[in-house]
């Protein structure tokens, strides 16, 4: 697959093994140094809830289960896809919003939830895309006939979403819609607002409402090479919480979504030179930030004054000072001792 590259599970201390350590007061198997605090802190680390129950399929694919009577008879379903508007190359601006849009709006087995008293939706932010599902446990009126498989079925259409044409130019229209809808004086006020604020970082340039010319010319191909790149076990976490038994839930978790493999999800990206980009995109801007070596949950972008010779001192000088020091590189190669400057 393209996009696939080793990484810490995004459920950090509540990846199994690390909680094993962690409450055995040893070192985490993810070599992290936000799971564990040093010996020399005195700081304890956060404990974890009794009754969070955690786990990883076979196929990468990571859950977390919390169970709460209440509401009673109530539970949620949220599935998180680490990949959203930051993520997108140069002619994709967009089609985040608009993948999420024929991967959940148009699915069957979502409209199977209406009716039921059930609440879902997905909305797409700059570093993911979420779809959830908020039911009864039951079917109204019946007591045999349970709402979580129907639920997760929901969600588990959304990662194989057939992205065929007559529903891409439906949600096309609807994201032309909402763009326009957005388009306030106070929304552009925003835009400027955070383009300034991330002005070094892909942030800047990676507005989820994308660009209309490329949103008016995309094919199915260009929504499902998306879809297949990012839409994989190993890139979502699916939270699950209410009033629901646990081994239920684990049970049902691996019947709707342990059939699923990044393997085949990257054999059918059609797009070849996407799919060159979309690997030289997941080691130029995944590949050594945050998002691989502390937490998933980060954005995937390098800030500019990151990158290039000498950052590893910087930031050595920083912690040793405690302070940030800028090194002025062309100084530093004549020898002048006095390029470092403190910045303010």
């Amino acid at each position: 697959h393209p996009s696939k590259r080793d990484h810490i599970n995004p459920l950090n201390s509540l990846y199994p093994p690390n909680r094993a350590a962690i409450e055995k007061g040893e070192q985490p198997v993810d070599d992290d140094p936000l799971l564990a605090p040093s010996s020399s802190s005195s700081t304890p680390p956060l404990p974890f809830h009794p009754s969070v129950q955690s786990g990883v399929l076979p196929n990468g694919f990571s859950y977390v289960f919390l169970p709460n009577r209440s509401p009673p008879g109530r539970f949620e379903a949220h599935l998180q896809v680490f990949s959203g508007s930051s993520d997108e190359l140069e002619p994709q601006q967009g089609i985040a919003h608009l993948t999420e849009h024929v991967a959940y709006m148009g699915s069957r087995k979502r409209e199977r939830l209406f009716g039921t008293g059930s609440q879902t939706n997905a909305y797409t932010d700059f570093h993911h895309t979420v779809f959830y599902a908020a039911c009864p446990t039951l079917a109204p009126g019946r007591v045999d006939a349970p709402m979580l498989p129907m639920a997760l079925d929901a969600l588990c259409d959304v990662m194989e979403a057939r992205c065929d044409p007559a529903r891409i130019e439906k949600e096309r229209q609807a994201v032309l819609s909402e763009m326009t809808m957005v388009n306030t004086i106070e929304y552009r006020v925003e835009c400027q607002i955070l383009s300034t604020l991330h002005r070094e970082n892909r942030l800047a340039k990676r507005f989820p409402i994308g660009k209309e010319s490329l949103i008016r010319a995309w094919k199915q191909d260009d929504v499902k090479t998306w879809h297949r790149t990012h839409y994989r076990p190993d890139n979502v976490l699916l939270y699950v919480v209410g009033d629901l038994d646990p081994k239920v839930v684990e049970r049902t978790i691996m019947e709707k979504f342990g059939h699923l493999t990044a393997e085949r999800q990257g054999s059918q990206i059609k797009l070849t030179d996407l799919k060159v980009e979309a690997s030289e995109l997941a080691d130029a801007v995944v590949g050594g930030t945050m998002k691989q070596a502390q937490s998933w949950h980060y954005p995937p972008v390098r800030h500019d004054f990151c990158v290039g010779e000498g950052v590893k001192d910087v930031l050595d000088a920083a912690g040793d000072a405690g302070r940030l020091i800028r090194k002025d590189a062309s100084a530093a190669a004549n020898g002048d001792d006095d390029s470092d400057k403190e910045i303010s």
